[in-house]
Formats: C-alpha cells, structure tokens, sequence
C-alpha cells in the first residue's frame, strides 16, 4: 500500500526517517514540491509520471504522465501555481476547488495539470502542453502572482509563459555587460530558475556567473560571480532580499548574496558551511528556522540551524544519490528527500 513505512522507520540522532511506500518501478525519483497551504506534495519521476500525494499519509491520491513523446523520459522538476490566482484560459479566476501545477520534460516540453479538490471528486487532468523542440528542459518557476512560468535547460534560452493564454510570451538569451554591449547570457545548459520579484528572475547553470533579468527590458544586466551550480540549487529567501547558493565543491559549500546589489554576505556564508565538512552540496532549501542540505561525498541530508549555523543532525545512511528536496513553512520541522530506485522519505527534527 503506498503512503508512510511505519515498519521501516528510524532514527537518525535527533532526525527520524520515515520511507514513503510508492508502486512506480523502482524509477528514479527527481523532483518533490508541496502546495502553497501544504496539503499536497507533488513527486515526478524518471519515467515521466506525475504523482500527487497527501500530505497527511503521504498515500498517492493522483498519477498522471506528460503523453506520448514524452513518457518513459524524466519529468525534472515540479512547481505549484500559486493558489489564488488560478485562472483559466481566458483570463477568468477558476473554481476555487481547482489547482495547478507545472511540470518540464528531459524531451523538451512544459505541462500543465488541473487538480478538481472538490468533495467526492478525483479529477486529476493534463490541460496544456507547450513543446520545446530540441531543448532537455530542467527548470521552472511560476512568477509571484502566477501569471508568467518561466522555464529553462540545455538549450540555454530563458522561455516566458502567459499562463492567461498559456502561450509562449517571449524568450530570452542576451546580457548586457558594463559598457552596454550586448553578450550571451548563459553558455552552458540552465539548473535552475527563480523569481525574485514579478519583474525580477534568477538563473544559474553549469558555468558562472549566475544571471539577474529584468523582465522588462528581456535582457540580463546583473550577475553574480563565484558559485557553481550543478542542479536545482539556488534558495530565494524573499522577505530578507537574498539567495542561498549550494555549491558544487567542498569548501564554503554555501554562499549567501543580496541579490539587488549582488554583494555576497561572506559571514553568513560561512557560517552555513562551517557544519558541512568536505562534502558537496547539490541542494538547500530553507523553511521554518532550518536550513536542509543535499550532499555527496558521502551521499547525505543535512539539517542545519539557519540562524547559527549550527549541526542539528544528519542521515548518513541512505546508501543511494539523493536528486531532490522539499521543506515548506507548511509543514514545519520536516523534510522530504528523493532520489534513486524510487527512494522517498519523510525527515522529522525534533523542533
């Protein structure tokens, strides 16, 4: 029965890992996001299905998959629209009842799926689907308000969604250097995608610098120099005006910048890493007080105090690569990790 292992639970110092049960193959698991108010988590994996689980379980309520053309290849990343401005096709707000989510394609495509949550309903639908020929797509982001998603990959272009339309609204490739010349953005493949403000959107790939566009002229003016990013990896905290950057390199793993003046924050950097030891960092992610860390070298979950940088316990026995992570202010204390072989578990702190 998918949902919580109980016989399979243990503790982990002061963590306790609880194995989620799910019935998909033994894919690989690459991506988990919960929903705005927490009561979903969304989970995609290797072979292109979307599941949708209850958070309160963890017992599969939905299975999707992206389509023909697309099935058997990884869906890579997942996001949730935000809740209050799910708007149909023209414009017009949708049944209060009904979310969205977006999920990318290893075969180059973004989709659209409508959840019906009212009472006696399962409704779980593909509703739209946007190719994106030749490109291996990795990365998304809903805008604040959720009118534009913002997608990104292999083939270094920047796509904008009019989620009213559900159209490509523009695409973006260019830089701006300091004496105003144009310049490609980007010149490797694109992990990673943030908004920062409605009109302000990060992205970081495999080379630096990582690029800030505003979206109003298209064209990314600002950089940040020093990171390597080699997945999902940047976290935006929004309410302090920075992002936390994990590394892909065993010292000063995590870096800490302002993103308006892109001046990195050193102290606060190094006071995140100190607790890390020689390993690398390939995700973070930051909810309620703590701060989650993937790393390999050996292959590990970290929690950490964001505010102290103090150790508040690891998992050092997964015995498999770690692909994902997903904290929420929803569920607070908890963690939830993926990766290999359909591993998924459910970290608790002892708060």
């Amino acid at each position: 029965m998918d949902g919580l292992d109980y016989s399979q639970q243990r503790d982990s110092g002061s963590l306790k890992v609880t194995p989620i049960s799910l019935s998909e193959g033994g894919e690989h698991v690459y991506a988990a996001k919960y929903s705005p108010e927490g009561e979903y988590l969304a989970v995609t994996f290797a072979n292109g299905v979307v599941r949708v689980l209850n958070t309160t379980t963890y017992a599969s309520l939905h299975r999707g998959r992206l389509g023909p053309g697309f099935d058997d290849l990884p869906s890579t990343a997942v996001k949730w629209r935000p809740r209050s401005t799910n708007l149909d096709a023209s414009g017009d707000e949708a049944d209060f009842h009904t979310q969205m989510l977006a999920t990318v394609s290893a075969a180059g495509g973004v989709f659209g799926f409508a959840i019906d949550s009212t009472p006696g309903s399962v409704a779980f639908d593909r509703v739209w689907k946007c190719p994106e020929q030749g490109n291996d797509t990795a990365a998304l982001d809903f805008s604040p308000g959720g009118e534009i998603l913002a997608t990104a990959g292999q083939d270094r272009t920047v796509r904008l969604y009019d989620m009213n339309t559900r159209q490509l609204k523009e695409s973006l490739t260019r830089g701006v250097d300091d004496a105003g010349h144009h310049r490609p953005a980007h010149t490797n493949r694109i992990f990673c995608v943030r908004f920062l403000t409605p009109q302000t959107l990060l992205t970081a790939g495999w080379e630096n610098p990582i690029q800030i566009w505003d979206l109003r002229t298209g064209c990314a003016a600002r950089t940040i120099a020093g990171p390597q990013v080699c997945s999902d990896s940047v976290e935006v905290v929004a309410s302090q005006g920075k992002i936390l950057v994990a590394n892909n390199r065993n010292t000063r793993q995590i870096q800490v910048f302002d993103y308006v003046s892109c001046r990195e924050i050193v102290q606060e950097g190094d006071k995140l890493s100190r607790s890390i030891g020689g390993s690398h960092l390939s995700q973070v992610r930051v909810a309620h007080g703590l701060l989650w860390a993937i790393a390999s070298k050996p292959d590990r979950l970290l929690c950490i105090d964001a505010a102290t940088g103090d150790l508040r316990g690891s998992v050092d026995d997964f015995g498999h690569l770690l692909l994902c992570a997903e904290a929420s202010d929803a569920t607070p204390g908890r963690c939830v990790v993926g990766g290999f072989k359909q591993n998924l578990y459910v970290v608790d702190a002892q708060l």
